[in-house]
């Protein structure tokens, strides 16, 4: 039998191989969602990785545009029913999108839904709910309702328009 030499060379590449192929597919393989907010001409990228949920708002009467990206990196095709609705507490006020998707398999699908903000009561507290067959997805949402009219203060507790009236 012939004596191999730098065998445990050639084991030591083939375990750190071995290794990295572990980690890429762990971190690669998997059903993946993005969520794309566009509020007042800003479009945000919300990718669901934090401990914490999301907070969107905007100017009460200002659409609001969503795009929902889920990527299928498996091996399968991927069948789930989505669905997009606005919850005032335990009570459901909206639903903005539900349907079956199909996704093949490393490929994605995007769908799109807007919020009129007028169907709501502004000043208040809502929340977003995603869900899918596998997983829910939570985003808080306010939308402020701006005041009818600013009114500036002097110093003196006097208001800015009426100092100017007695000046002119």
């Amino acid at each position: 039998m012939a004596k191999v030499k730098n065998l445990g060379l050639y084991i030591g590449i083939l375990c750190i191989i071995g290794i990295m192929a572990i980690f890429f597919f762990d971190a690669y393989i998997g059903i993946y969602d993005t969520l794309y907010v566009t509020e007042e001409g800003w479009e945000r990228e919300i990718t669901f990785d934090r401990t914490y949920p999301e907070h969107i708002g905007t100017e009460y009467g200002e659409a609001i545009y969503f795009a929902y990206a889920v990527t299928n990196n498996m091996f399968e095709e991927y069948d789930t029913y989505i669905e997009a609705s606005v919850w005032r507490g335990d009570e459901k006020n909206l639903t903005l999108f539900s349907a079956n998707e199909s996704i093949a398999p490393f490929d994605n699908t995007t769908v799109k839904w807007v919020l009129e903000t007028e169907k709501l009561e502004p000043n208040t507290n809502y929340i977003l709910k995603i869900n899918t067959d596998t997983f829910e997805r939570i985003i808080r949402m306010n939308f402020h309702q701006p005041p009818k009219e600013v009114i500036i203060y002097a110093e003196r507790g006097t208001p800015l328009q009426e100092i100017e009236k007695e000046e002119g």
